[in-house]
């Protein structure tokens, strides 16, 4: 037997096998043109998802953008409410301006999605409101906002200053009157 003999049956397994080898692979891979096809899609799918994510996020940006400029503003409109309680139901032209002033000012933020809550008598709620005391009183049930310090603003639904406020509590056995 000669050496080219024996290495001739060696290569035509390793040929035979190699195919089998490329039959298999061939089997599981897409071809080239389905898996660039399939690239493409995954690719268009990734542009839409971003360009949605965007719009999103410019939307966001759009209607929220001006919040931290309402919250400086919003004490101004703080002194303008605090004024009009000083000059109460005067006809006077002051008092007339003032009023015109506030309800421009409300106009102003209304058309920019911001709005205020009344707070006084509804139940307290923490997503809305900020307690700064607690008047415990046997005739209100507990749990009720008694007086608003500081009004409360949304922007859009959303929360931009929340209400401070004096919240009614249970009155303890100490607080209950002389008999």
């Amino acid at each position: 037997m000669s050496t080219n003999e024996a290495i001739e049956p060696v290569a035509n397994v390793s040929e035979e096998g190699s195919s089998a080898a490329q039959n298999e692979a061939t089997r599981e891979a897409p071809p080239p043109d389905e898996d660039l096809k399939n690239q493409l899609l995954r690719l268009g799918a990734d542009f839409d998802n971003y360009r949605k994510r965007t719009h999103r996020e410019i939307e966001q940006a759009r209607r929220f953008g001006i919040e931290k400029l309402l919250g400086d503003l919003l004490p101004v409109l703080d002194a303008v409410d605090r004024a009009l309680e000083y000059v109460g139901d005067a006809r006077e032209p002051f008092a007339e301006g003032v009023r015109l002033i506030a309800r421009q000012a409300v106009d102003v933020l209304a058309r920019h999605g911001v709005k205020s809550f009344t707070s006084v008598g509804r139940p307290f709620d923490p997503m809305l409101h900020e307690a700064v005391g607690i008047d415990s009183t046997q005739d209100v049930t507990p749990g009720l906002v008694l007086q608003e310090h500081q009004r409360g603003y949304l922007l859009h639904e959303r929360l931009l200053r929340p209400a401070k406020v004096i919240v009614s509590g249970a009155a303890s056995a100490g607080d209950s009157p002389p008999s």
